[in-house]
């Protein structure tokens, strides 16, 4: 029963994610924020945190938000990707700092619009 849901989870992700990407990409914005949740939803019903895909995926998803001004979602987004009381390994480190790259203008647009 598991094996069968992994399965289908991967044949939905085979499209949700290529969706998402080409909505991101095309500027359809809200059909890109949509396609991302679905998978980071898809990925975390499998119990496959932190896997490539959903990292992937909520990357994808604060790049949306930072698009579209959502800065509190972005700022949330990026936050949840690498804890800040998460030991590093060299490939997270650099991850965190993109991630990080992506969170400072979000941060600081969020603190423009609240003054």
């Amino acid at each position: 029963h598991h094996y069968y849901e992994v399965q289908m989870t991967d044949k939905a992700l085979a499209f949700i994610l290529p969706a998402a990407q080409r909505a991101k990409e095309s500027y359809a914005n809200e059909d890109a924020i949509r396609y991302f949740k679905l998978a980071i939803n898809l990925l975390q019903e499998q119990a496959r945190l932190h896997s490539p895909e959903w990292l992937r995926a909520k990357e994808g998803l604060t790049e949306v938000y930072l698009t579209i001004g959502a800065c509190d979602e972005a700022i949330q987004t990026a936050a949840e990707i690498l804890p800040p009381d998460r030991r590093f390994g060299p490939g997270d480190r650099r991850r965190r700092t993109r991630m990080d790259r992506r969170r400072s203008p979000a941060e600081v647009r969020g603190r423009e619009q609240g003054a």
